[in-house]
């Protein structure tokens, strides 16, 4: 039987920047897809319509594609298009390297990653 190896979110952050996206389920190496314009572009009004509200009633932090340890031995490490933290939970500073160990509150990932989450209106250019 072929013994697999699991890695941590220390060795995540090791990895070689290649340009590829990646995310670890329960210490395994996932190769994120690259995103198509209609995902960017439901990811960018979800981020629009949060950031104006926080204008308003700034609660808390809007994040990008920012990476999330969610558990640890075996590690998951995942990166939602769009994630919100609250002023309460915030690690200040905000880690530039290291992966936020705040459980995310809100955070969406378009269907076409995820096979299921939010949904957007149709674009009116037709995306």
């Amino acid at each position: 039987m072929a013994t697999r190896t699991l890695l941590t979110a220390d060795d995540l952050l090791k990895l070689p920047k290649d340009g590829k996206r990646y995310e670890l389920l329960r210490g395994e190496l996932i190769t994120m897809t690259p995103p198509g314009a209609r995902h960017g572009w439901v990811a960018a009004r979800i981020t629009y319509f949060l950031q104006r509200f926080l204008a308003e009633d700034p609660q808390g932090v809007v994040l990008n594609e920012a990476g999330f340890l969610l558990h640890q031995d075996p590690d998951t490490v995942r990166a939602p298009d769009v994630a919100f933290i609250a002023k309460s939970r915030l690690q200040r500073p905000l880690p530039s390297l290291a992966f936020g160990r705040n459980k995310k509150r809100v955070a969406g990932r378009s269907r076409s990653q995820a096979g299921h989450g939010l949904r957007a209106p149709p674009p009116a250019s037709g995306l």
